[in-house]
């Protein structure tokens, strides 16, 4: 068995194979909030949505023991 030898494309042998690159658009780059009032927006939508899925998570949970008692009944 022979081992291919892979070449660096970057030119640089040093530089490590995960070197996250600061010029790379990231998240940050993708939300532009330039004012605190988009900020307080953001805030409350994401407030508003993490309390919808807690309420759907608590909904569902409630559901499993009406579901439980409907198989084994046969109701």
């Amino acid at each position: 068995m022979t081992l291919a030898q892979r070449s660096n494309e970057s030119g640089s042998a040093n530089q490590p194979g995960n070197d996250n690159d600061d010029h790379a658009p990231g998240f940050v780059d993708a939300v532009c909030l330039p004012d605190e009032e988009n900020i307080a927006d953001l805030v409350r939508r994401t407030e508003r949505m993490a309390i919808l899925v807690v309420l759907g998570m608590g909904g569902w949970l409630m559901l499993v023991p009406a579901i439980y008692l409907v198989l084994i009944h046969g109701i």
